[in-house]
């Protein structure tokens, strides 16, 4: 599976520098692909996507099992502020069963 790269730009805010992902929800998408092919058939790997700026900077994404819920959690945040509330079950169901591992 080739590496997913997302571009992302620098805004500045009054709390400083803020870095936006140019397609949201295809980042989104991407991510709860990820997490439901790793949790379900396990993580070949951590690193998720690779960013790059205007500049062709390169920063890898890496999702750690220590971050899993927290990730989770804004997907979830994510996919209801958007109203694609079947992702927020699957978010939900994954986020349940995890629970139940503890």
């Amino acid at each position: 599976m080739s590496e997913l790269s997302f571009n992302i730009t620098y805004r500045e805010t009054d709390d400083g520098t803020e870095v936006v992902v140019d397609d949201l929800k295809g980042f989104y998408n991407a991510l709860l692909d990820f997490i439901v092919r790793g949790v379900y058939d396990g993580f070949e790997t951590r690193t998720f996507c690779k960013f790059i700026d205007k500049d062709g900077n390169e920063y890898k994404s890496e999702i750690e099992e220590s971050n899993l819920d927290r990730t989770l959690e804004r997907c979830l945040d994510y996919f209801e502020r958007n109203d694609e509330f079947e992702k927020c079950i699957t978010v939900k169901k994954i986020i349940n069963e995890r629970l139940q591992w503890i």
